[in-house]
């Protein structure tokens, strides 16, 4: 199958890549060459300005499908409100654009955030959305649009909802890679021997990056599901803090100390779920994505 990723510097772009490129041929795109300063072998590397469906045409010629992961992040959206509300906006239209005139199919990738009760209680494709925030609104506004687009000309578009990724990057020095919560804590255990948390009744559902081996099939579904979520484990940050402090003993004999105000109130832990398919959930693969990424780390540091 032939895939174009857009977005493809980084840090999620360049992990899928990694682990499709062995089945698939890829082509990563860019706004800047340069940002890709790394060598992938049999993967087409472009450059192109998102805005231009001209060029966006160019790179989807003869393409089966696009993965759309243009957009600012969390930060950048709160800050940057207007400007980055405006930019999905327009990026989605014109991949939108492209993609009709070559028959393209696109696979965008939203946030699991856009669920109101996300942390709270069980939720589903079926579960209601909340704007809570700047970064949300952002992945509805093109949420919409590819809805729109799939009932105005029956397009097959589809929506992955995505929870907390972490894990093992495929090019280490990705910004992205230590903005990611989990992979921000295990870099903070191996060079500041701490694990520091602010609020320690936080959970989230975690889905490590090696498990796109598994679920990538999932995103080839030629069943017309506009919408899956993906997701893998619920779990606090204090276990998770627990799992990379016992991982550091083991591994380096270092046991990094843990920070956080105690939590007196226990939370049931709620489950990020896709009613269209199910997997089976192991401790053993967070323990593994956690301990090869503190390695990396290790090794680095």
């Amino acid at each position: 199958m032939k895939i174009v990723i857009l977005g493809g510097s980084g840090y999620l772009a360049t992990s899928i890549c990694f682990y499709l490129k062995k089945k698939n041929k890829i082509t990563l795109v860019t706004r800047n060459k340069k940002k890709i300063n790394y060598k992938f072998k049999d993967v087409e590397i472009k450059e192109t300005n998102y805005l231009s469906s001209k060029s966006l045409i160019k790179i989807f010629d003869k393409k089966d499908l696009v993965f759309h992961l243009v957009g600012t992040n969390s930060r950048f959206s709160e800050i940057n409100k207007k400007k980055s509300l405006d930019l999905k906006k327009k990026t989605t239209k014109s991949i939108l654009e492209a993609a009709k005139a070559t028959n393209t199919k696109i696979i965008y990738f939203s946030t699991a955030q856009v669920y109101k009760n996300i942390n709270k209680s069980n939720v589903n494709e079926d579960s209601k959305i909340e704007k809570r925030n700047q970064y949300v609104i952002n992945h509805l506004a093109a949420e919409s649009l590819i809805l729109n687009d799939i009932k105005r000309n029956n397009s097959g578009h589809k929506i992955i909802r995505l929870s907390s990724v972490f894990g093992m990057p495929f090019f280490y020095n990705s910004k992205e890679t230590f903005s990611l919560i989990i992979n921000s804590l295990c870099l903070q255990a191996i060079k500041e021997k701490k694990i520091s948390i602010q609020d320690s009744s936080v959970i989230r559902n975690f889905i490590p990056i090696s498990m796109f081996k598994e679920l990538q099939k999932y995103l080839f579904l030629k069943k017309k599901y506009n919408i899956l979520n993906f997701g893998y484990k619920t779990i606090s940050l204090i276990d998770i803090a627990k799992i990379i402090q016992k991982i550091c003993l083991k591994s380096f004999n270092v046991s990094p100390k843990i920070i956080c105000k105690p939590n007196i109130k226990k939370r049931k832990l709620s489950t990020y779920q896709s009613k269209f398919f199910s997997i089976k959930k192991k401790k053993e693969i967070i323990v593994n994505e956690n301990s090869n990424l503190l390695k990396l780390i290790y090794k680095n540091a």
